[in-house]
């Protein structure tokens, strides 16, 4: 795939809904998948952003992320992220994250969850999380050394830093944030849980 021909442009509110009901509800399992309404909220409270990779006026892949001012500067939660089904392998997420620190408004790290391969149920599901933890670290995230148990999934904690790198205890306390804006700091408490 010729990625020079990709863009990537924010979405606007309704797009990120049918996003949400085309392609989100699909690529991801429902026990990581929030309620389009939360999401709508954060997005009307300026607290979270949306972007799609486009082939011209075509969708290939998607991008949404959560922030929160912490650390002097802004933290993003690379909260949902997947290239369509049929187009997968061909360098458009690559592209993605490399374009990440050149299209966010304002510069900050970014931190991803990926499922934690050290809990996979069987052999084939944890050489899938390995290949994503991979992905990332292939495309410049590093691993914060921080684990996070979510809403009964087990997770990694990478970061992309930008100018500003986070130390550990940045790292946890931006990730609590993000999600004590996203979810509640009640919900937060019972249902996050952040180890080393």
């Amino acid at each position: 795939m010729e990625t020079d021909k990709l863009t990537i442009r924010e979405l606007t509110i309704p797009e990120a809904r049918d996003v949400y009901r085309k392609y989100l509800k699909n690529d991801f399992p429902p026990d990581e998948l929030r309620p389009l309404v939360m999401i709508e909220r954060s997005l009307k409270k300026k607290q979270y952003i949306c972007y799609g990779i486009f082939s011209e006026d075509e969708m290939y892949g998607y991008g949404f992320f959560a922030f929160s001012e912490q650390c002097a500067s802004r933290v993003y939660l690379l909260d949902y992220f997947a290239v369509r089904k049929d187009l997968r392998d061909q360098g458009i997420g690559s592209f993605f994250l490399s374009s990440i620190k050149d299209m966010l408004s304002v510069p900050g790290p970014v931190l991803v969850e990926v499922e934690n391969p050290d809990f996979a149920d069987d052999g084939e599901e944890q050489r899938l999380q390995e290949k994503r933890v991979q992905f990332y670290l292939r495309n410049g995230f590093t691993d914060t050394g921080i684990t996070a148990w979510l809403f009964y999934v087990e997770y990694k904690i990478l970061v992309l830093s930008a100018e500003i790198a986070l130390t550990k205890d940045e790292c946890k306390k931006a990730y609590r944030a993000v999600y004590e804006q996203m979810i509640g700091t009640a919900v937060a408490k019972k249902m996050l849980q952040i180890h080393e």
